[in-house]
C-alpha cells in the first residue's frame, strides 16, 4: 500500500511550482513527433514555454523530427551541436 500512496501522491503534485528553485543552467529538448500518432507528445510546446518562462537559465530546442524516443537514440547533427554547445 505505501508504494501506491507514493504513486498517488506524485500524481498530484505539480513539479513546475519547483521550477523558480532550480539554480543551474538547463536544456530543454522537444521531440516535435509523438511515439505512436502525432499528438501523443510527452512535453508538448505550452509546458516547455511554461518550462522556459520559469526556469530561470533556461534554453529550449525543439528537436524536428523526433520522438521521445529518437530524441535520444537517432543521430541527429543539430541536437548533437546544441548539447556541445550547452556543455561548453
Amino acid at each position: 500500500m505505501h508504494i501506491r500512496q507514493e504513486i498517488d501522491d506524485i500524481r498530484n503534485k505539480s513539479i513546475a511550482e519547483y521550477y523558480t528553485d532550480i539554480a543551474g543552467d538547463v536544456l530543454i529538448l522537444r521531440a516535435t513527433q509523438g511515439f505512436i500518432s502525432d499528438d501523443d507528445l510527452i512535453l508538448p510546446l505550452d509546458a516547455v514555454t511554461k518550462m522556459h518562462n520559469t526556469i530561470p537559465a533556461s534554453q529550449h530546442m525543439a528537436v524536428e523530427g523526433t520522438n521521445h524516443y529518437s530524441i535520444l537514440f537517432d543521430p541527429h547533427d543539430p541536437r548533437d551541436k546544441a548539447l556541445s554547445s550547452f556543455l561548453q
